[in-house]
């Protein structure tokens, strides 16, 4: 039969190829088994309890425990970014990522470079998301200021346990004032502050700063003051020798509180008849040197004594006919300083020394006759003490020796070493102490 031009021929339908192993019509736990068969049915076996099982995702977990999955994130990253990019998922994460109970660490230190006071304030707000925040972080944050800091202390200062502010070279003492202020709890108005990181913040006051953790902060148990304005750049020597009186003196109260307490305790032990603790010869001088050998502390160093608990163990090891006016002592909490006491009594050596007359530390001509003639008005120049070696040059001498710097092996950065012992001087802009003409 011939076609017209308006009709197409359709093609006959295919017939489909049935595998020679699945007849049409059998079922499949009726046929031999073989082993394109036997993985087959494993395949529909493991579909079929697939299917039939329950999956569980996110979404139908509970409030409190996507929280507490949150918080673990939180505290894993270090960094905040990641957790707070989840505030984009969904209404539901928006909310349990502002939550108090999700943040219990707030570092910023690895955005340090861009964190500006506009973002800081866009990640705090009024919300009470960090409320219960414990540790702080901003170490290297130098474009932050002391508004933005403060704010975010309103927020979380209560529950405040470790404040890291190192190299925050805009911050200024206005900051430690109002951590002092609130920085406390609501319930006894005490400070939970244990650790505070100052070092390399030139602008806050080292003088100020060790005043305020005495009066302000009673848990404060380190505090690094490192490269702060007393410590840091070119010091005058009348600013230097306060700050070392100050360091004498706060360690000599801690020593009268000591000899007080442990006159109360031979009082209490003559009255209740206790021979053994009347008899004992330790006084309070070696209480100090027992607890603190390393003169790194400048409070009273009785640790976990100061909250009313037993003193460490460790402290005791080894030493017998032990007080129990030393074991209870009950004065308030140790202030370590690390090895800052140590290097400014050093320093204040070298001071001594230069003033007395009594050893050659002059690495220059100029300051070699200046020692001598500190008072003639023909032989003025400005000398700097190198806190390193202790010697003194003029400032025209040390630059001329900072032409001669070298690089050691295996180091990048270039040293300058002193004229006179070849012990390294402070980097251009570090800490030196301006001698009084």
């Amino acid at each position: 039969m011939r076609l017209s031009h308006h009709e197409t021929r359709r093609p006959a339908p295919r017939s489909l190829t049935i595998p020679p192993y699945l007849p049409p019509g059998r079922r499949l736990d009726k046929l031999e088994s073989n082993p394109e068969l036997d993985t087959l049915r494993s395949y529909i076996a493991f579909a079929l309890e697939k299917a039939s099982c329950q999956q569980v995702g996110l979404c139908d977990l509970l409030d409190d425990e996507l929280q507490l999955i949150l918080s673990h994130v939180a505290e894993a990253n270090g960094s905040p970014k990641q957790l707070l990019a989840l505030s984009a998922v969904s209404t539901r994460f928006r909310k349990l990522v502002r939550q108090p109970g999700v943040w219990q660490t707030l570092d910023m230190s690895a955005h340090a470079s861009f964190l500006t006071d506009r973002l800081l304030l866009s990640i705090v707000r009024d919300d009470g998301a960090f409320a219960n925040v414990q540790r702080v972080c901003l170490a290297g944050c130098n474009r932050l200021t002391d508004s933005a800091v403060c704010r975010l202390l309103d927020v979380c200062g209560e529950n405040l346990e470790c404040l890291e502010l190192s190299d925050c070279t805009l911050i200024s003492t206005s900051t430690i004032e109002h951590a002092a202020r609130v920085c406390r709890s609501r319930k006894d108005g005490k400070s939970c502050l244990v650790f505070l990181d100052l070092a390399g913040c030139s602008n806050v006051d080292t003088l100020d700063a060790l005043r305020l953790t005495e009066t302000n902060f009673e848990a404060l148990r380190e505090i690094r003051l490192m490269g702060t304005s007393r410590l840091n750049g070119r010091v005058p020597q009348d600013e230097f020798v306060e700050l070392a009186r100050e360091l004498e003196a706060r360690r000599a109260r801690w020593r009268d509180r000591i000899g007080r307490r442990r006159e109360d305790a031979v009082r209490r032990a003559e009255a209740d008849d206790s021979p053994a603790d009347v008899g004992n010869t330790m006084t309070a001088e070696d209480m100090m040197n027992m607890i603190d050998p390393s003169g790194s502390c400048i409070d009273c160093a009785c640790g976990d004594a100061a909250r009313g608990e037993e003193i460490e163990p460790w402290i005791l090891e080894g030493r017998e006919n032990v007080p129990a006016w030393v074991t209870t002592c009950c004065i308030q909490p140790a202030l370590c300083v690390v090895d800052l006491p140590r290097r400014v009594k050093h320093w204040k050596t070298k001071l001594d020394i230069w003033e007395e007359g009594t050893a050659p530390i002059a690495a220059c001509d100029h300051a070699m006759v200046m020692q001598g003639n500190m008072n003639d008005p023909g032989h003025q120049h400005q000398l700097n003490l190198l806190p390193g070696c202790g010697h003194v040059l003029c400032v025209d001498c040390e630059q001329r020796s900072r032409v001669h710097m070298v690089r050691r092996h295996l180091d990048n950065e270039y040293v300058y070493p002193c004229p006179l012992c070849g012990m390294d001087m402070p980097n251009p802009g570090g800490f030196e102490i301006t001698l009084n003409p």
